[in-house]
């Protein structure tokens, strides 16, 4: 890889990682709205790679069950995935741990969303499962806010 395309990637894998980290405060915002509590971001450990000082990758150490974790006022648990999609949803934009973590939280009688993040005053949250999306499925925005919570 050439100096240039690090660059860019880094610039890319840095902007990327902001949206993440802002999408994610709009989403616990939202959720605090809802009603939710002891709302938090779920922590990640990451390995990290320097090359002359500087950061040239950033590779989380294993796998997390969501990027949000919350409880109802009865105490059941919640987790949320968040995407940050401008056209449509795509069910391959979940990784299989992330269907995997959100269907398991539904089966053991917790909450489980898909957050959908478009800019601060466009998210939506999609109840998981979400019926009729699957493998090579996706939702456009329409869909999306017509079955938002």
């Amino acid at each position: 890889m050439t100096t240039t395309e690090q660059y860019i990637r880094s610039n890319r894998q840095r902007r990327n990682a902001k949206t993440g980290n802002i999408s994610e405060e709009h989403v616990i915002a939202l959720l605090r709205r809802h009603g939710y509590k002891r709302v938090e971001a779920i922590e990640r450990a990451w390995i990290i790679k320097r090359a002359g000082g500087k950061i040239i990758s950033a590779i989380p150490k294993k796998k997390v069950s969501g990027d949000i974790k919350a409880m109802t006022k009865d105490g059941k648990i919640v987790h949320v995935e968040v995407k940050c999609r401008q056209e449509k949803l795509l069910y391959s934009d979940f990784e299989k741990h992330q269907v995997e973590a959100l269907s398991d939280v539904v089966k053991y009688n917790g909450i489980a969303f898909a957050a959908w993040y478009r800019n601060p005053y466009e998210i939506v949250l999609l109840r998981w499962p979400i019926k009729g999306f699957g493998p090579r499925k996706s939702i456009t925005w329409e869909q999306a806010k017509q079955w938002s919570i």
